[in-house]
Parts: C-alpha cells; structure tokens; sequence
C-alpha cells in the first residue's frame, strides 16, 4: 500500500457500510489528537440507528487502496426549506474532528474540508477543538466562537496528590462534613459499576434519578427522552462491551440517590452524566460522587480528565486549566444557506451576550436562592 497512490473521497451513508469498516475507523479515532469516545463506532452507530429516521445521517469517508484512511460523520436536517448540516451527535459530539491516518492527513483533512458543504445549505458545527485538524480549516467561516470552556484536569500524579493541590484544607473539611452529613440519614455506600450485566441493571436507577434532579428545569441532554433513553441503553450496552463506560452510584441505605457515568478511552475520563436526588442536594451528593469517581479513575491508570461542559464552580476549582470547544456557522452553499446563517450567528452570538450580561448573572442568582428556600432542612 502506497501513501502516493490517489486518495479517495466519497460519503458512506449506510450504516451497514459504516458497520464494515468499525474496526479500522476505532483505530483512527484512538490516534486523534485529543480522542473522543463521542467518535467511536460504539456511539456513532446507535445514534444513526436512533436518530436517523428524519435526518440524512452520512460519513464523509478517504479510501487509500480500498482502505479506511479518514473520515468526519455528519447528519443533515432539512427544516423550513434550509438542510443544515451538523456533526453527528450535535451538541453531545463533544471534540468532534476530522479522522485521518497521519501518513496522509495532509490528503485527506482539505479533501473532506473540501466536502463539507456536499447536500448541505451549510453547516452548524458544535464541539470543534482548537487541538484537532478542523480548526485549523474552519477558522475563516462566517461565525467561529468559544461555547464551552471544557476544563481538563492532569491526574497522573495520582488521586491524593491532585486533591491536596486543588483543594484547600478548609474545602477538604466540608467534603469530609457533607459526608457525615449524609451518613447520619442511614448507611452511606460508593459503588464503582464497570461489568456490562450490572451496567445496564443500573440504568433504570439513572434514569430515574436524573429525572428527579432535572423535573421541572430545561435539559437538552436527551438522556431519558423518547428516542434518547433507548439510545443510551444501546450506546451503554456497545460502551460496556468494549470496558469504557463506568457508573459510580451513592446509595444511602441500598437507595441509589446521586451518580456519576462516565467514559474511559485512551487514559483519560470523560464526563458523560451526573445527577442527584435534589432532597439531598444540601450535602452534595452528586459532588462527592464525583470525586470518588475520579479518584477511581485515577486509580487505574487514568492521566487526564476531560469535563467537557461548562463553567461550573466545581469543574473550575478542580481543573488545571480549560481547553474550549467551539461552535462554527458557515460553508453556506446557497443564498438560502448564506441568510439562515446568518440569522443563526446572530441568534448564537446574542445568546452569548445575554449569557454573561449582569442580567443572566441576576436572574440566576434569584433561581438559585429560589431553589435553596425549596430544599429540605437536615431535621
């Protein structure tokens, strides 16, 4: 096999064929620049199966001699006559990129960036990594804006040293009081879940928990929709298969009430969801479930966290530093495509400033004192 040979650039856009070349498009995805679980066949092919009954799911491929060399998956959506392209996933494809075998990644990343627009008006692209080969290719689009900080951690050092830096004695204190806290209400129990017949037992506890802590609060996670809770049984089943996906649940008296689930690929962990029954969010459950669980992780060899998300005070204080994913609007391919494009950088860009105006920052204060005046007291 020759890396002179002509590369080929088509679009797979069956999920039989994306099927076939599984092994080989994981083996990409390990050697990404920053790796993501979110590339992986095990995510990918669940999420064409769930989701691509009323949107065009396609792979924009590079074949050398026959083989898999590269490719970026995408799925297009036509609404009010404008078909825009997005990554697959959408919003929950976080460090989505451009797959390529590095012996010719200088072939195949213009070439694919050369299709993108293929079938599309244009293309909304949410979770590009300043790291990754996109960017580079996508910082000349209409709109190209910082969405999320997506804090990281460093943790091969390991679990103890990490949390004596991050954390100050007196923050240590009150982890270690919320904990008795919890234990006066019954017996308290951490329990790391990685084997797949008790991964997918748990499943039905982190539904329903997550439902508990988002009733009534907007969530676009999809985690218990329709065609979302489905889905996250399928993609936990495959995750489960290849050892990625763990669960650590908080059980107070064998009553799981808070849990962490959460991915591990190529030594790093991956936030996927968390969630606390909300009568205990007084003692944090859901924050003291997430540092057994990252110390879990730790323990067995991770070396860097991934938060992914944004800019909650926990994330910030424990992470070393943030690597933000991007959102891209442009590679409009018509006059429809270049109007919807713009009123969609417009929509995200007065989002944005609305987000950190002292406005938002009031109005949230105000929910959250709202929300403690609701929560139970320890009697």
């Amino acid at each position: 096999m020759s890396a002179a040979a002509e590369v080929e650039l088509r679009a797979i856009e069956s999920l039989g064929e994306f099927r076939s070349h599984a092994a080989t498009w994981d083996a990409l995805v390990a050697s990404m620049p920053r790796p993501s679980p979110f590339m992986l066949s095990a995510w990918l092919e669940p999420w064409w199966s769930h989701f691509g009954r009323d949107r065009s799911m396609r792979v924009e491929a590079a074949f050398l001699d026959g083989e898999l060399v590269g490719g970026l998956p995408l799925e297009l959506e036509r609404r009010r006559g404008v078909t825009v392209g997005r990554f697959m996933g959408r919003e929950h494809a976080a460090l989505c990129d451009v797959l390529a075998r590095e012996d010719v990644s200088h072939k195949v990343v213009p070439g694919i960036v050369e299709r993108l627009g293929v079938g599309a008006d244009y293309l909304d692209l949410f979770g590009v990594a300043r790291e990754g080969r996109l960017f580079g290719a996508v910082v000349d689009a209409e709109v190209l804006v910082e969405r999320v900080q997506a804090p990281v951690l460093d943790v091969g050092a390991g679990w103890d040293a990490v949390y004596a830096e991050k954390t100050s004695p007196r923050r240590r204190n009150l982890h270690r009081r919320r904990r008795r806290q919890l234990d006066e209400f019954g017996r308290i129990e951490l329990v790391h879940i990685v084997e797949e017949a008790k991964l997918a037992a748990a499943l039905t506890d982190l539904f329903r928990i997550h439902d508990l802590r988002w009733a009534g609060r907007p969530d676009r996670s999809e985690f218990t929709t329709n065609r979302g809770l489905p889905f996250n049984v399928d993609a936990m089943s495959r995750f489960a298969k290849e050892r990625i996906a763990r669960v650590l649940l908080m059980k107070l008296d064998g009553r799981p009430i808070a849990f962490q689930y959460y991915l591990v690929f190529e030594r790093r962990m991956f936030f996927y969801r968390l969630a606390f029954d909300p009568d205990y969010a007084r003692w944090s459950p859901g924050l003291l479930t997430t540092l057994a669980a990252i110390e879990g992780a730790a323990g067995e060899g991770v070396e860097r966290v991934e938060f992914l998300g944004g800019d909650e005070r926990y994330k910030q204080d424990l992470s070393d530093s943030n690597d933000p994913l991007y959102e891209c609007i442009g590679f409009a391919s018509s006059w429809r495509g270049r109007a919807e494009a713009m009123a969609a950088g417009i929509a995200l860009d007065a989002r944005i400033r609305f987000k950190r105006s002292d406005l938002a920052r009031r109005i949230d204060q105000r929910t959250v004192a709202v929300r403690r005046k609701r929560r139970p007291t320890a009697d």
